[in-house]
This record gives C-alpha cells, structure tokens and sequence, in this order.
C-alpha cells in the first residue's frame, strides 16, 4: 500500500471520509453560508456582530474561560512554569507561583508579556513603566515567555492576575500565541512588534518600529473587537488539537518555506529571507491534490501548491495577499495557488504584487483589470474564496504553518473564524471602524 494511501486509510478510521460530516460537526455560529461571493462587506461585518453575539453562551469560548476564573481552575492556583522577571523596586518575589506579591487588594491592571530573545527587555521596561504610571496603571506584571511556552501560558497567568489590558512583546509567533490564550476573553491586547513580519500589526496600522509609540496606542483606551482564526488539526493515526491565528494559515509550499527559512539570515536581513528560502523551495515544489469543502458548499478536489486561509490580508512590503479581506467580517478568505512551472509563478507573482497590490486600489487600474488579457490569465493561477470556514483533506501528511508558526505535518484542517472574540487596542481613528474591502476587478 502507497504511502498516500495509508495515510487515506488513517484519515478515513479518524472521521475524515466525509467533508459533508465535517461541515455538520462545526459550531452553528461557523455554518451561516455565503449566499455570494460579492456580499457588501457592511453585510459581513452586521452579521458578524450577530455571530459574535451568539458565542456568550455558555459553550463558548468567552464563557469557559469566565467559568474558569470564577471557579478558581486556573495556573496560578495549579503552578506554573512561569518565570518571573520583573517585579518592581521594593516588590517581594514570590517564586511558587511567578508573580509578585503586592500591597493589599492590589491588582495589576497591564500585564507585559515579553520574549526576551526578539525585544529589549530592559529598554522596554524603562518606556513602559512611566507610561502606565501616568495612565493610572498599578505595576505591571512582567512574564517573559521560554522555550517551552511561546505564550499561551503567560497569557492564561495574566488573565488569572485579573489584568484588564496584556502587551505582547515580540514576533508573529509570540503574538499568536498570547492571541490564542486571549480569545473568548474580554482582556484588551496591546501590539509591541518586534519580530521579522508583524504581521497582525501592519494589518492594523500599528506602529512597527517604535516601542514608544506602540506603547502610547496600547494604553490610549482605544480598541475594536477582531476576529480570531480557528483551526482543528487532523494528524495521522486521528490524533487531534486546536489552534488560534491571527492573520493567516499555510498549507504546501508556504508552510515548507516557513519551516526552511534560517533563522540567522532573518535576523540579517529581515523577511528577505523568506524570499531565499522560497527560491529553494520552488525548484521542487510539486502539485498535490486537496479535497476542500467551504461551509454550506459542495465538495471539490483539486490539484495545489499551497492553499492558504486569512483572517486579513496585508503582507510586508505592502503585498495584499487577500485585497478583500476583512478583519471583522467573521469570515476567513482562501487562497488556492495552482502556478504551472516557473511561468505560473510569476503570473502568482504579478496577480499577487501588481494586480491586488496596486492596480485594484484605484478606479482606473480596475478598468484596466477587466480589459486586460493578461489578467484574466493571471486568474488562473490563484482562485479566490470566501466563507465562515473550510474543511480541507489531503493525500499524506503535509506540512503546516500558522501565522509562520510550524505546526508540523497534517492530513486535514477545519478552519473556521471566531468573530469578535478579541479586543486590540488601536489608533483612536481605527476604533470600532474598518477598512472598506477592495472593489474586486473581476
């Protein structure tokens, strides 16, 4: 037997045979269809507010994690692998559980949650401590995240401190990891980028390289409430687990780049690197097939060489991946990457850094799209969906990556989106307001 094969006969034992039982098994909240793909995002954007509203019950996520703070049932009163690392001039440390121990009825209200290989720890106290002094802030809380806990962990202790506001310090994969261990909560997150991609914070217009002015917007008061991704992992043999991301999922030759890309050259030269280890890649990327299903859609099988899922869509260099992506339409956008040899990927290449990155952002490049031959023939390479989620299943275990995050290999994904479900702090002009869709040239 194949290895293919086996690895369909593991996923057919695991529940995996029917995409159809797939779509039945995800929350009512995720199954609302698409009626059609132009939907006005104004539409989107009401009815997400209307899924988000459903999710308070007390199945979700917002709920569990009320219950569980009340109940007691949290880190801190079970331990916790938490280092601390910072407790203020004249703060007694106490070790058991990682915290300091505060004057009477004191309770931080910000938690700091820092990785100390991507940011300056000691200049980032030194901007962050008179700042939420001046803002009325108690001392902060100060969690640096370890090898062994990118986040998640810090996030669950923060929350069990009764912080009303956590600063992530750190790259993409620290703030999805403190992105995942927020969701559901009513904590506000505040974005201090200090990794290669910030990709969420360039999403939301957020300042990149100014620790100070990220700082200043995260206790400004202003905040909208997002959507997170969702995503159940299938492995082979049925294994499963759950995942958050905040901007975007890779399957195929996207997360083979993730997982190759050397971590030195990221630091010397930035996300370039990203583009070194795709140029390795490329040469022997191969087309696999993936069966795919969008909730409410009929089944489809196609042959790929990445599939790509965003909660929002803006990539470094002002790239838009998904030009009509919406981070608050409670809806997830799907890239299918079908490039046929090295002419294919530079139709991917313009489709993706000509076309949506500049010509649909003006009335006129949206003329030229629709007369232009060459775009319609771009459109063959990538095909665009959208939907409150997806069901994918694929031929042998393939590798994964979540917010450039390498989860390792799977046989199938269920992704959906949790609309609403976490509260980011903004520009005053963003609060509550989102940036209107790109009117597609197709």
């Amino acid at each position: 037997m194949t290895a293919a094969a086996r690895s369909f006969t593991c996923a057919s034992s695991a529940g995996l045979s029917s995409l159809d039982a797939w779509a039945t098994r995800l929350p009512k909240a995720f199954c609302s269809a698409r009626s059609s793909s132009k939907r006005p995002i104004a539409s989107r954007r009401t009815r997400s507010a209307s899924m988000a509203e459903s999710t308070r019950s007390g199945e979700a996520p917002r709920s569990r994690w009320e219950c569980r703070t009340r109940s007691g049932f949290s880190r801190s009163t079970e331990g916790s692998i938490t280092r601390q690392v910072y407790a203020g001039a004249g703060a007694r440390v106490v070790y058991r559980w990682g915290m300091t121990d505060r004057r009477q009825n004191e309770a931080p209200g910000i938690a700091v949650i820092v990785n100390p290989v991507k940011m300056p720890v000691t200049q980032l106290r030194e901007i962050v401590a008179p700042a939420a002094r001046a803002a009325g802030f108690a001392e902060p809380l100060w969690l640096e995240t370890t090898e062994d806990d990118a986040g998640q962990g810090m996030a669950a202790e923060a929350l069990a401190a009764g912080v009303e506001l956590v600063l992530a310090a750190g790259g993409d994969g620290t703030i999805r990891a403190v992105v995942e261990g927020l969701r559901g909560s009513e904590v506000r997150l505040g974005l201090i980028p200090g990794g290669t991609g910030n990709l969420l914070a360039r999403n939301l217009d957020l300042p990149l390289s100014s620790m100070a002015d990220a700082v200043a917007i995260a206790l400004g008061g202003a905040s909208r409430a997002i959507d997170v991704g969702f995503v159940e992992l299938i492995r082979d043999g049925g294994s499963r687990s759950e995942h958050s991301f905040a901007v975007m999922a890779g399957l195929g030759i996207d997360a083979e780049v993730m997982a190759s890309t050397n971590s030195s050259l990221k630091k010397s030269i930035g996300w370039l690197a990203y583009v070194e280890a795709g140029a390795r890649a490329l040469p022997k990327a191969k087309p696999f097939p993936v069966d795919y299903q969008l909730i409410g859609r009929h089944r489809h099988t196609v042959h790929v060489s990445t599939v790509l899922v965003g909660n929002c869509g803006r990539l470094q260099g002002g790239i838009e991946l998904f030009p009509d992506a919406a981070i608050d339409d409670g809806e997830l956008d799907v890239a299918i990457l079908q490039p046929r040899g090295l002419f294919g990927w530079l139709k991917v290449w313009r489709r993706v850094h000509w076309e949506n990155s500049a010509l649909k952002r003006t009335a006129i490049g949206r003329r030229i799209l629709r007369l232009s031959p060459e775009s319609k023939r771009s459109r063959e390479t990538i095909s665009y969906l959208r939907g409150s989620g997806i069901a994918l299943r694929l031929d042998r275990p393939r590798l994964i990556e979540l917010d450039g995050d390498d989860l390792g290999e799977v046989v199938g994904a269920r992704f959906s989106a949790d609309p609403s479900s976490l509260r980011i702090a903004v520009r005053p002009e963003a609060a509550e307001a989102a940036h209107p869709p790109i009117a597609s040239g197709d």
